[in-house]
């Protein structure tokens, strides 16, 4: 059986999971057009209810548009969401979480799931808006959250109130 989660590589791959045999269950009970789409909705939204995520109307009227798609598309995406909340626990875990400070209209300060994704989107930055003066920053995670540090060369970088990083 291939990893539940993903990354897939390919259809086969994410049928191959429990979340998908749930689907293919709940048609094969009752086939027809839409039969699945229950199921297949309840797999995304479990996903995000298990990590925390909040769903609006528009995210929810997203996700039931992609319950009506193939059941690997709804598995890959239940199984992104799952990995996206890891990615973010082993961030924090490991005692450093990683961003990028950019000018656009002001300071802003986003957070980002690993060192190479912060390194990436800062370099890619760079590149095509220099005129954004695109920074790498790092801090530790602490309760409430230590302030933002410049981490190419170590200093402090205080966030207004309000900004927060976010």
């Amino acid at each position: 059986m291939a990893n539940e989660y993903g990354p897939f590589d390919t259809e086969r791959e994410a049928l191959a999971t429990r979340a998908a045999a749930v689907i293919k269950a709940a048609f094969d009970d009752h086939p027809g057009v839409g039969a699945s789409v229950p199921e297949a909705l309840k797999v995304m939204t479990d996903a995000c209810e298990a990590h925390g995520v909040a769903l609006g109307k528009l995210d929810l009227s997203f996700l039931q548009g992609v319950a009506w798609r193939e059941t690997s598309d709804c598995v890959s995406l239940a199984g992104m969401i799952t990995r996206a909340y890891l990615a973010g626990l082993a961030a924090r875990d490991a005692g450093v979480e990683w961003g990028v400070r950019f000018t656009i209209g002001g300071v802003n300060e986003r957070p980002l799931p690993s060192e190479e994704d912060a390194r990436t989107v800062v370099a890619s930055m760079r590149e095509s808006r220099p005129e954004f003066d695109a920074v790498l920053i790092t801090r530790t995670p602490e309760v409430p959250a230590g302030p933002w540090r410049l981490a190419e060369e170590g200093e402090t970088a205080e966030t207004e109130e309000g900004n927060g990083g976010k």
